[in-house]
């Protein structure tokens, strides 16, 4: 797991749903580098939804 992943991670250690604009405020990553992130997150079980972000 890369310095991204635990940046969005940690974003989301509160356990609150988030949309993805909150999300992107939070890491201030590109559009694109947070959308590529995310989906290993998915992808991993590590994020639960990519509607309502929060960690699984």
């Amino acid at each position: 797991m890369g310095s991204f992943d635990r940046r969005i991670l940690k974003a989301l250690m509160d356990k609150q749903p988030k949309t993805f604009q909150e999300l992107l405020s939070r890491v201030d990553f590109t559009h694109n580098t947070l959308r590529q992130h995310l989906d290993q997150l998915l992808d991993r079980g590590l994020v639960e939804s990519i509607n309502s972000l929060r960690m699984a």
